[in-house]
């Protein structure tokens, strides 16, 4: 009888080893998936922040552009009363020029006297690119070597939208 007990022990161990070593192995797995997705999300929103990032910086170059054609013909691309503070027929060129733009403009800063753009929003998809433009910085001479920053003093960012709650 103890022999009988033994080989049913024995049985029994390696049965519990091999449901141990499967569950460990579906456990690792499911981790290593679980890891993967979060790893290409991260470098899919980071991919995407870029290329939103790139948009941006052409829109304000091509505002530039547009401005200073602007000021040869007597006025500003800057307009209180139109859609995102910037003048109707400034706003259609970007979009002429770009092409390729599928987010919402907003001029929120606009120096007239020195005719720079000082503050710019772009919201395409789930980020929004803020341009800010510090005049303090320019004058101070801050040299500045942050990565946001460049050589004039402005700085970009970029946000993710996320939805926390929906009701």
């Amino acid at each position: 009888m103890p022999e009988e007990n033994n080989k049913y022990s024995l049985e029994e161990n390696s049965t519990r080893l091999m449901i141990r070593r499967i569950l460990v192995f579906i456990l690792v797995i499911a981790a290593g998936f679980i890891i993967g997705y979060f790893v290409f999300k991260r470098f899919n929103d980071l991919s995407d922040a870029h290329q939103v990032l790139r948009e941006a910086k052409n829109i304000k170059m091509s505002l530039e552009m547009i401005d200073r054609e602007y000021y040869a013909a007597g006025f500003s691309i800057y307009d209180e009363n139109a859609k995102g503070n910037i003048r109707r027929t400034a706003y259609d060129y970007v979009h002429r020029l770009q092409g390729n733009i599928t987010g919402d403009i907003r001029l929120s800063g606009y120096n007239t006297e020195t005719r720079t753009i000082t503050c710019l929003e772009y919201e395409a998809g789930d980020f929004i690119v803020r341009y800010k433009f510090n005049q303090d910085d320019e004058k101070s001479g801050d040299d500045s070597t942050e990565d946001s920053k460049d050589e004039t003093g402005s700085s970009w960012q970029v946000f993710k939208i996320d939805e926390i709650l929906g009701y």
